[in-house]
Parts: structure tokens; C-alpha cells; sequence
């Protein structure tokens, strides 16, 4: 089982696909660097389409978390932790899924809140003119 998923994943990588990949991963960070989240996430992901090494893993989770798709930033930051179980940076990954857990259950519970009603509009009144003094009668 493991050689032929070592020998599917090396068929699946071409040096054309790696340096292709090396490309869109430079680019995706170039552009999440620039605030462009959506497009960092389509070169990321078409990146580690190409070649699926585990850092792609978490510049995936990076570009959700910057987009505010929390759930899907927790299954990315999780995917890496579990590709790199040994990775250098592994307690800002773990603060990362524990601020992700609770971004999205306020999300969750602020969307499960009933809207508040809208405040009244409070318009002015009309100006009212003024009748001229009459004199007083006879």
C-alpha cells in the first residue's frame, strides 16, 4: 500500500510540475503580501495541486484565515500539523487553530442570534407658521 502510494506520487510530480508549482507558490505569496487573498489562494491551491508539499498546507490555511473562512482555515492548519508533525513553528500553528476555533463559534453563534430590530426614524416635525396676533374683539 505505501509503495504504490509512493510510486503514485511520484508519477504525479514532474520536474514541469514542480518548477510550475514553485511559480504559483511565489506568486500566491506575492499576492497575499499585496491583499489580494483570493488570488493567493487560487495560485496556492493550484500549486499544491501540482506538487503537494506541506508548506502549501499552511499558506492555504494563512489565505482562508485572511479571507475569514474559518473552517477552512482549521482544516488546512490541521492537514499541515499532520503532514509536518515536527514543524519549527508547530505552537504558532497550534495558536492559529485555537484563534480560527473561536472565530468561527462566534461566528456561528452571532449568526444563530436574532437580528436586533431597526431603530425607529425619528422625523422631524413639519414647521408650523405662526398666525399673526389678532386684535383682541370689540
Amino acid at each position: 500500500m505505501v509503495l504504490s502510494v509512493l510510486l503514485l506520487a511520484a508519477l504525479a510530480t514532474s520536474p514541469g510540475d514542480v518548477r510550475e508549482a514553485q511559480q504559483l507558490a511565489h506568486r500566491s505569496i506575492v499576492e497575499y503580501n499585496a491583499g489580494d487573498f483570493d488570488r493567493a489562494l487560487a495560485d496556492a491551491t493550484e500549486a499544491y495541486e501540482l506538487d503537494p508539499r506541506p508548506a502549501l498546507l499552511f499558506n492555504l490555511g494563512q489565505c482562508h484565515r485572511a479571507l475569514h473562512h474559518w473552517e477552512r482555515a482549521i482544516f488546512f492548519f490541521r492537514g499541515y500539523l499532520r503532514e509536518e508533525p515536527d514543524a519549527r513553528n508547530r505552537r504558532s500553528v497550534e495558536a492559529l487553530l485555537v484563534e480560527m476555533q473561536r472565530n468561527w463559534r462566534e461566528e456561528k453563534a452571532a449568526a444563530q442570534r436574532p437580528a436586533a430590530p431597526a431603530p425607529a426614524a425619528v422625523l422631524p416635525l413639519p414647521a408650523v407658521a405662526a398666525e399673526p396676533a389678532r386684535p383682541p374683539p370689540p
